[in-house]
């Protein structure tokens, strides 16, 4: 990355004072390398992890996505939400745009929740 490239992503990424999950999420699938090193959902759900056990709020936010996402693309509950993101992704570069999509559908009020797709997991 060129040092104006790593500039105007030190402007762009969030403030530490007003982070929460769904922004991070956001930030760190647009770039993943920038925070982790890599572009691997692994490495990223890593960092996700550790950020959200920093807070009670946000572990049980991420719990609660995990729970929902797991009837969301049909996955067993007791899988972690990045396994079953791989499964129905395996593509890592698909997987990560998934992600950031599939928070943000999970976020929306679920008043205003579009409806699921019908997409499901094939089992093996």
């Amino acid at each position: 990355m060129k040092p104006s490239e790593m500039k105007r992503a030190m402007e762009n990424a969030p403030s530490k004072d007003k982070l929460d999950l769904a922004m991070l999420i956001g930030a760190i699938t647009r770039r993943p390398q920038m925070y982790t090193g890599y572009t691997d959902l692994r490495y990223v759900a890593v960092y996700l992890e550790g950020f959200a056990y920093a807070k009670d709020e946000t572990s049980k936010e991420i719990r609660g996505f995990n729970q929902w996402l797991a009837e969301r693309l049909n996955f067993p509950r007791n899988w972690a939400w990045w396994d079953g993101l791989l499964q129905a992704y395996p593509d890592s570069e698909d997987a990560l745009r998934e992600l950031s999509r599939l928070f943000k559908e999970f976020k929306e009020p679920k008043g205003t929740m579009k409806p699921a797709s019908t997409e499901k997991l094939s089992t093996k």
